[in-house]
């Protein structure tokens, strides 16, 4: 659907946990948003449609639009939340401090920061 929200098969859509991209649809005033679409094309590169990918809960498992809340992770293991955030196409959002992979997301994001990536190059 775009850089942070998927569409499962069986139709509920998945909001990916803690992190936040640009809006790539054009459903707000300021859509589609700087690197909005990088980020979506992005997830459309790793999750095709049809992929097979894992949904790792931590804590609430859905949002008040009744959307799953999870950690997205490829067959491969890697973790796409996180390579969001490495590649600048996030930040993080919507967090509690217990979240269990909070302190790497931190860590992605500070990197992407410093690299001037993605939407960091914005803030320059």
């Amino acid at each position: 659907m775009d850089g942070d929200t998927i569409k499962l098969v069986n139709g509920d859509s998945v909001r990916f946990l803690s992190i936040d991209s640009p809006e790539s649809t054009g459903e707000y005033e300021n859509d589609p948003m700087p690197y909005g679409e990088e980020a979506s094309a992005f997830v459309k590169e790793h999750v095709p449609g049809g992929s097979l990918i894992t949904i790792v809960f931590d804590g609430d498992k859905r949002d008040k639009y009744d959307r799953l809340l999870g950690y997205i992770e490829l067959p491969d293991g890697r973790d796409l939340n996180k390579m969001l955030l490495e590649k600048g196409d996030a930040e993080i959002a919507y967090v509690y401090d217990d979240y269990e992979r909070l302190g790497a997301y931190r860590e992605a994001e500070e990197q992407a920061k410093q690299q001037n990536k993605g939407i960091w190059k914005l803030n320059g």
